[in-house]
């Protein structure tokens, strides 16, 4: 998990730097980097779900599945109702 959270800053810092040269504006790189932490705590979610799995532990990977679908479903339509300025934050909030 060390390499993903590296890579996770690194590609939020190259893509602070270099996103606006492509035209991003400062509202899509905000967006970028909520998603690319957001990305980062559900993987952590897999990760583990993968280790439950491994020690034979269905029934707690299916309830941390359902609960990792259902938070980021209900977490991302309420982010969506609260406006353009919240997108990203039910995902992140959903996978942490």
């Amino acid at each position: 998990m060390e390499i993903q959270l590296f890579f996770s800053i690194i590609f939020i810092v190259l893509g602070s730097i270099f996103l606006p040269n492509i035209g991003f504006t400062s509202q899509m790189i905000a967006l970028y980097v909520i998603l690319v932490m957001g990305y980062y705590c559900v993987v952590t979610s897999f990760v583990i779900m993968t280790v439950m799995l491994y020690y034979d532990h269905e029934m707690g990977a299916l309830t941390l599945a359902g609960f990792l679908f259902f938070s980021v479903a209900i977490l991302t339509r309420i982010s969506i109702i609260l406006g353009e300025s919240y997108y990203g934050i039910g995902f992140f909030l959903g996978g942490f």
